[in-house]
């Protein structure tokens, strides 16, 4: 028996005793504590010492309710500094309407957390201000979720809010009705989460809301698996059979029937033990609509997928540039492998004698011309195959002369000579070896186009390799140029942005997506004597 199931059995046994409590106090009491939400009260006046605290302050911030209590300036020491003012300011100028505040909090782990931290003054009978009440919710997930998807996620944004508000409404009646039974059904028949108590079996023996076509006596006393899918119920069974037999909460995500008839919807469900006499007497389930959450993974991924895409599309495109350079670099092996083959053929039909060590000489070059043939296609099918990124450990300075026979002949054309300065110290990077040739060819390609725009007196193209602190290679490509645009240079990095009559502007846009898809960086700025300089930095198998 946990300690949690103790407490509660001590509780609700002083609560029979005095005529108040009964089974479902005990059993809504245990749901306020599994709400993700810490509930207290504060003193009204600075530095607002904690009154009163929710046991799961543990579970959700590392401290224990005693350790909080026992410091008067526990709570406000534990706000990141440069939100500690606005704090102040919000529960200094309380009214009479609740107020939520958003800060960051130091957990008892060292991690800072974002708080939706919900506020109202309690005022005396005679009009004084008598305590604070509260309820702190974690938000750093959302935080980092609302950064990602800010532009996309409107939908998603107006149903949090929804919920925030609903949670807001819910967790002020259990402030203000605390100690009394109807207060704790208001709560769970106004929660926005499905509450479930269900026995060993599975019979529902409580809900505190069904779907809007249906009624609670249409579900109460019927089983959890007629209300969710076949393909789940295996889940669900393994989620009470934990349960039961330890004592030890656990969670799962299924899909089943939606608010509207004939619609689905996603679900996580935590499902916890009930403790009666020592033993697991009935589970809770607590059901959260997920689907805008599942939207959003979907949207990520489709996106995912179309940057891959149109990155296969980018390498297909530059093969097709680079045709006439691969058909000049094999027409060197295959004339070699021609005129070996010759000369063992005129010394097969001429020589008497022949002479096996020169014979043995042509047939051996002859194989390793055919040997660098197959290196040039094998190279050229790697790079246009569709495939996902795959990262290793790789030797930057290797990959830049590798990049370079490809274009070759696109650097005669231009006559824009491609100058090296590579450190051979540099170490190792970790990264997708294809995705960083397309990368590498893309800032060089541009350099040479920008070189041969602005028509320089003796133009280069200079590729530069270097260590860099923390283990990281950096790869600089610099040209002669006109430079980029004083006012916004970083601004080539946003997709369709191109000076090329024709060009997409979607290169520099991959490029920055793979090179940060490798934890890495990538950038640009003016050169001190004129020209771009375009740089992308990445970690090495450690710091990777």
């Amino acid at each position: 028996m946990t300690q949690r199931g103790s407490r509660l059995l001590r509780e609700r046994s002083a609560r029979s005793r005095e005529g108040v409590g009964s089974l479902r106090a005990a059993l809504t009491e245990h749901v306020l504590s599994e709400v993700p939400a810490v509930v207290y009260t504060c003193d009204p006046r600075a530095p607002y010492p904690t009154t009163f605290i929710t046991d799961n302050v543990l579970d959700e911030f590392g401290y224990s309710g005693a350790a909080v209590l026992a410091d008067a300036e526990f709570w406000m020491d534990r706000i990141e500094p440069a939100d500690c003012d606005m704090v102040r300011e919000g529960l200094a100028n309380l009214g009479e309407s609740p107020v939520s505040l958003e800060y960051r909090f130091r957990c008892g782990d060292g991690t800072l957390r974002w708080l939706r931290d919900t506020v109202k003054l309690v005022r005396g009978a005679s009009g004084e201000p008598e305590e604070i009440v509260g309820c702190a919710v974690d938000i750093t997930d959302g935080k980092e979720v609302e950064e990602r998807l800010a532009g996309a996620q409107a939908e998603l944004e107006e149903r949090v809010k929804e919920l925030t508000e609903v949670n807001e409404r819910l967790r002020r009646e259990i402030m203000e009705r605390k100690g009394t039974e109807a207060r704790l059904r208001s709560i769970t028949d106004n929660a926005p989460s499905y509450i479930i108590q269900v026995s060993r079996d599975g019979t529902m023996r409580f809900i505190n809301r069904t779907l809007d076509y249906l009624s609670r006596e249409e579900v109460v006393g019927s089983s959890v698996y007629d209300w969710q899918p076949p393909q789940y119920h295996e889940r669900v069974r393994a989620a009470l059979r934990q349960v039961f037999e330890t004592g030890e909460p656990t969670t799962y995500e299924v899909e089943a029937a939606g608010e509207k008839p004939g619609t689905s919807a996603w679900y996580s469900s935590r499902v916890a033990p009930v403790f009666l006499d020592g033993e697991v007497e009935s589970a809770i389930m607590i059901a959260v609509d997920i689907s805008e959450q599942k939207k959003a993974e979907q949207f990520e991924k489709r996106i995912r997928d179309l940057q891959h895409e149109i990155e296969h599309a980018t390498r297909l495109s530059t093969v097709g540039e680079m045709s006439a350079s691969i058909a000049h670099e094999l027409n060197q092996p295959l004339a070699a492998i021609v005129h070996y083959s010759g000369a063992c053929f005129e010394l097969l039909s001429s020589a008497q004698n022949l002479p096996r060590d020169v014979l043995r000489d042509n047939l051996d070059a002859a194989s390793k011309q055919a040997l660098r043939a197959g290196d040039i296609i094998k190279r050229l099918r790697a790079y246009t195959s569709k495939r996902d990124p795959h990262r290793s450990t790789l030797d930057i300075n290797e990959a830049v002369t590798q990049v370079l026979p490809l274009l070759e002949l696109e650097r005669r054309i231009r006559a824009v000579p491609v100058e090296l300065e590579l450190d051979r110290t540099a170490p190792l990077v970790l990264a997708d070896r294809i995705q960083l040739q397309q990368v590498l060819i893309n800032l060089i390609r541009n350099a040479m186009e920008a070189t041969e725009e602005r028509g320089a007196a003796e133009p280069s193209v200079r590729v530069e390799t270097a260590s860099v602190a923390g283990g990281r290679v950096r790869v600089s490509v610099s040209d002669d140029g006109p430079g980029l645009p004083d006012a916004d240079p970083q601004g080539v990095f946003e997709p369709f942005f191109t000076t090329k009559a024709g060009g997409m502007g979607l290169g520099l846009t991959i490029a920055k997506s793979i090179v940060e898809g490798s934890s890495g960086t990538l950038g640009a700025r003016n050169g001190e004597s004129g020209g771009a300089i375009f740089w992308f930095e990445l970690p090495g198998p450690e710091s990777g």
